[in-house]
């Protein structure tokens, strides 16, 4: 306490621990105020104020959050005395939003956000610290290509990092569909997703495809005779193998069909005629790393 006029001193307390040693005050909020009055002879009376307000402004930004950095934005909702003028800014005072929302753009970091109230003059603040996990990692590794019936090792090299829990599906054709590199047996093709939570929940995912190539066994006769059935040389699975090369040879060596990809599957002719009943040889060429090797054999034609 200070002395103030007539050898009286003055000791004010309010809300949210307001003092003052004033006489007089100015520019308070609204509630109860209590003055103790002390003489020079230290005799004392103490009295209290209710202080009304005509306006109110409240601020609230809403709790810290944490978030995962999804790629997508966030919004950050505050809530505030209506009508009023409202504001969102940084620490350095920039104005980010003027509504009641503030969308963080994909990619925003961590920070610390202000949202501002403005009712009339009546001010009230409030902030919210945003924390901005980074997905984990999440590899599927290569796709890969087997024959029926074979098995491969699928997943990156690593899957995940850390403490991470990894889930893969569909989890049929897996040894183990918790495991970073499970051991996979599909009888076809078959996209595998692969699902990494880390220790902050955040999740993250990623894809691979497995190809499952069939038994390559090609017919070895048909019968171009018009009747309908077996009227061309059909090569089953051929469709698999778009760069391939198929070539028939007569018994002396000279080439009677070729045909780089097999979109039209051969009719017994040679430069528009019917070849002769007999038999044939064929060497056919996949061009993939699973058939190296030609496929070669005889080919009897039958009329």
């Amino acid at each position: 306490m200070s002395g103030g006029a007539g050898g009286f001193t003055y000791a004010w307390t309010g809300p949210n621990g307001f003092t003052s040693a004033s006489q007089d005050l100015t520019a308070i909020f609204y509630g109860t105020y209590v003055l103790t009055v002390t003489d020079a002879n230290g005799c004392s009376l103490t009295d209290s104020v209710y202080v009304d307000a005509l306006l109110i402004a409240l601020a609230n930004a809403g709790n810290d959050t944490v978030l995962c950095s999804s790629g997508n934005s966030s919004i950050l909702t505050g809530i505030g005395t209506s009508p009023a003028i409202y504001s969102w800014t940084d620490t350095l005072g920039n104005v980010l939003s003027n509504t009641t929302t503030l969308n963080l753009a994909s990619g925003a970091g961590n920070g610390t956000y202000i949202f501002t109230v403005n009712n009339a003059g009546c001010i009230d603040s409030d902030t919210v610290t945003v924390t901005i996990n980074a997905l984990p990692t999440a590899d599927a590794g290569p796709d890969q290509e087997i024959l029926l019936g074979q098995s491969v090792t699928i997943g990156g090299n690593p899957t995940a990092v850390g403490s991470s829990t990894v889930t893969w599906t569909p989890a049929s054709f897996l040894d183990n569909a918790n495991s970073f590199n499970p051991l996979a047996t599909p009888d076809s093709t078959t996209f595998f997703i692969v699902n990494v939570i880390d220790v902050n929940g955040c999740v993250n995912t990623d894809t691979m495809q497995v190809s499952v190539f069939p038994t390559i066994i090609f017919p070895n006769g048909f019968s171009p005779n018009g009747d309908g059935p077996n009227d061309t040389w059909i090569l089953d699975f051929i469709e698999f193998f778009p760069d391939c090369e198929v070539s028939v040879f007569n018994r002396w060596g000279q080439p009677v069909f070729y045909s780089k990809g097999y979109d039209i599957p051969w009719d017994g002719t040679y430069d528009g005629k019917p070849v002769t009943v007999g038999t044939y040889y064929y060497v056919i060429l996949l061009n993939h790393p699973l058939f190296p090797d030609a496929f070669t054999g005889p080919l009897t034609i039958l009329r």
